[in-house]
Protein backbone atom coordinates (compact mmCIF):
# COMPACT_ATOMS: atom_id res chain seq x y z
CA UNK A 1 0.00 0.00 0.00
CA UNK A 2 1.15 3.97 -0.33
CA UNK A 3 -0.01 6.81 0.45
CA UNK A 4 0.51 10.12 -1.14
CA UNK A 5 -0.73 13.17 0.81
CA UNK A 6 -1.13 16.79 -1.53
CA UNK A 7 -1.12 19.69 0.93
CA UNK A 8 -2.51 22.56 -1.42
CA UNK A 9 -5.33 20.45 -1.80
CA UNK A 10 -5.69 18.43 0.94
CA UNK A 11 -5.95 15.13 -0.69
CA UNK A 12 -4.72 12.05 -0.38
CA UNK A 13 -4.22 9.23 -3.01
CA UNK A 14 -4.52 5.50 -1.52
CA UNK A 15 -2.99 3.19 -3.40
CA UNK A 16 -3.70 -0.46 -2.57
CA UNK A 17 -2.21 -2.82 -5.48
CA UNK A 18 -0.06 -2.24 -8.50
CA UNK A 19 -2.88 -2.62 -11.14
CA UNK A 20 -2.95 -1.35 -14.49
CA UNK A 21 -6.16 1.48 -13.74
CA UNK A 22 -9.24 1.26 -16.80
CA UNK A 23 -11.34 3.20 -14.87
CA UNK A 24 -11.81 6.21 -12.71
CA UNK A 25 -15.27 6.73 -10.73
CA UNK A 26 -17.23 8.82 -8.11
CA UNK A 27 -17.60 6.48 -5.29
CA UNK A 28 -18.51 9.64 -3.65
CA UNK A 29 -18.29 13.16 -3.27
CA UNK A 30 -15.12 13.04 -1.88
CA UNK A 31 -14.25 10.24 -3.01
CA UNK A 32 -12.77 9.13 -6.26
CA UNK A 33 -12.34 5.11 -7.02
CA UNK A 34 -9.65 3.65 -9.56
CA UNK A 35 -10.28 0.61 -10.85
CA UNK A 36 -8.93 -2.42 -12.74
CA UNK A 37 -10.01 -4.36 -15.85
CA UNK A 38 -11.88 -6.67 -13.37
CA UNK A 39 -13.46 -4.18 -11.78
CA UNK A 40 -11.55 -4.45 -8.46
CA UNK A 41 -10.36 -1.07 -6.30
CA UNK A 42 -6.69 0.00 -7.22
CA UNK A 43 -6.60 2.93 -5.53
CA UNK A 44 -8.45 5.69 -3.88
CA UNK A 45 -8.38 9.56 -4.04
CA UNK A 46 -9.49 11.53 -0.73
CA UNK A 47 -10.36 15.26 -1.45
CA UNK A 48 -10.40 17.33 2.31
CA UNK A 49 -9.08 14.74 4.24
CA UNK A 50 -7.76 16.74 7.02
CA UNK A 51 -11.61 16.92 8.17
CA UNK A 52 -11.23 13.26 8.91
CA UNK A 53 -7.73 12.03 9.04
CA UNK A 54 -4.62 13.31 11.10
CA UNK A 55 -2.37 13.31 8.78
CA UNK A 56 0.48 14.04 11.20
CA UNK A 57 -0.48 11.01 13.17
CA UNK A 58 0.20 8.72 10.39
CA UNK A 59 3.80 7.09 10.44
CA UNK A 60 5.87 9.29 8.15
CA UNK A 61 7.42 6.19 6.41
CA UNK A 62 4.10 5.66 4.93
CA UNK A 63 3.05 9.32 3.57
CA UNK A 64 4.66 10.67 0.84
CA UNK A 65 4.06 14.18 0.48
CA UNK A 66 3.59 15.36 -3.35
CA UNK A 67 2.95 18.87 -5.18
CA UNK A 68 -0.57 19.13 -6.50
CA UNK A 69 1.11 19.24 -10.12
CA UNK A 70 3.00 15.39 -9.65
CA UNK A 71 -1.16 14.64 -8.64
CA UNK A 72 -2.27 16.10 -12.13
CA UNK A 73 0.06 14.78 -14.32
CA UNK A 74 -0.66 11.29 -12.53
CA UNK A 75 -4.48 10.79 -12.75
CA UNK A 76 -4.37 12.24 -16.27
CA UNK A 77 -2.26 8.90 -16.72
CA UNK A 78 -4.23 6.93 -14.74
CA UNK A 79 -7.21 8.29 -16.56
CA UNK A 80 -5.53 6.76 -19.79
CA UNK A 81 -4.64 3.06 -18.65
CA UNK A 82 -1.09 3.40 -17.88
CA UNK A 83 1.05 3.15 -14.64
CA UNK A 84 3.52 5.69 -13.50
Amino acid sequence: MKLQYYPDGDILCVEFSNTLIEETRDITEQALGEFDNQDRLGAVTLSGVSQYIDIEALPAQLVERRESEDMESSLDIKKTGWRV
